[in-house]
């Protein structure tokens, strides 16, 4: 996966994005200063647009892998949830130096590369998996940028990836923090009864290197992240029927056998990412970043390719 290579064009349930700053701006970059000590990234959804319950949540639903419920719920237009973040025990966090590749050059030392690689983990684990603007279109991702983007995106980079969203490529600009889905990048509706809404989820960093463009330094960390997200099955069938007239209940049935069995259906996703980051005042920030994911309600796949459902 190059981080720095141009957006592909891909089917709907495969989808990939890049963005990055000019070699003008990254001339300003300044490296080799201190970032606290969990990177800046905090608990997710304390900043962000929609509220936050003062109570903790009780009996929340647990969710598995590397993430775990947080202690308060937000509250959208959709209604209320409670945000996710990665546990701190968590093997993304793990990360050997042996992982580390300063073959480059550059000015920081493998501990500094592990700890901006912990920092896009901690960031995957969070607004990346479990966004605030997941599945509330522009609005959403309006609510993201208002309230999450300064502490994450570097300065130099902010025209480049919070600019005006691109006609015919919504999706694929909303790719840092919402992620796409079938039918031009539309999230289906998430659960809304105060617990999580996905059931689990991982991270993984696969990679951590040095690049020096224009003699600065930065830090690429490769990964993936999978995630499987409660949707009502009624606002299931409601997506895929909008997708296309062809995707009859006798056609859907077989190949999503859950949706017609269950109140929840599972909705899955798999997003392999690159993110570029580099310190700006004493903060790992990010200033390029490229993802491909493929997602799908959970399915039959040995129904046949002929009562498969439309997806374009």
């Amino acid at each position: 996966m190059n981080p720095w290579e141009n957006p592909l064009s891909r089917s709907p349930l495969t989808r990939a994005f890049a963005v990055t700053i000019g070699a003008a701006a990254a001339m300003a970059i300044l490296a080799g200063c201190t970032a606290s000590p969990d990177g800046g990234v905090g608990n997710p959804g304390t900043k962000a647009k929609p509220t936050a319950s003062a109570s903790a949540t009780p009996d929340v639903q647990k969710v598995s892998g590397d993430l775990e419920a947080q202690d308060s719920k937000l509250k959208d237009s959709l209604g209320e949830y409670t945000p996710v973040k990665l546990r701190d025990d968590s093997d993304a966090l793990k990360i050997p130096e042996s992982l580390v590749d300063l073959s480059e050059g550059g000015s920081y030392s493998k501990a500094k590369a592990v700890e901006a690689a912990q920092w896009v983990a901690r960031f995957a684990g969070s607004d990346v998996i479990d966004g605030v603007g997941l599945d509330t279109g522009e609005p959403g991702w309006n609510d993201w940028k208002q309230g999450r983007a300064d502490r994450f995106i570097s300065t130099y980079a902010k025209d480049a990836i919070l600019g005006p969203l691109v006609e015919g490529d919504a999706a694929g600009q909303r790719s840092l923090v919402v992620l796409a889905t079938p039918s031009n990048g539309r999230f289906p509706q998430m659960v809304r009864d105060g617990g999580p809404r996905l059931t689990g989820g991982t991270v993984e960093v696969t990679g951590v290197k040095t690049v020096v463009p224009e003699d600065v330094t930065g830090i690429v960390v490769t990964g993936k992240t999978t995630a499987s997200y409660r949707v009502l099955s009624s606002k299931a069938k409601e997506l895929m029927k909008s997708i296309s007239p062809k995707n009859t209940d006798e056609i859907m049935e077989p190949y999503y056998p859950e949706m017609y069995s269950k109140k929840i259906v599972p909705f899955e996703l798999t997003d392999e990412w690159s993110y570029s980051v580099y310190m700006e005042e004493g903060e790992w920030k990010i200033y390029n970043y490229y993802t491909k994911w493929d997602s799908d309600f959970k399915h039959d796949s040995k129904a046949g390719n002929s009562s498969k459902p439309e997806t374009d």
